[in-house]
């Protein structure tokens, strides 16, 4: 039992990883070219 749980577990990291990685591909142009448009 604690086997299927630690795979269960990692299966969600990774899930949770791959989410965050798009979510960082579609906001990451963005901000890096608001950056580039109003440098500080």
């Amino acid at each position: 039992v604690a086997m299927d749980d630690d795979y269960e577990t990692e299966e969600n990291v990774l899930l949770f990883e791959r989410t965050y990685a798009s979510l960082i591909a579609c906001i990451a142009p963005g901000f890096f070219g608001q950056l580039l448009f109003y440098p500080v």
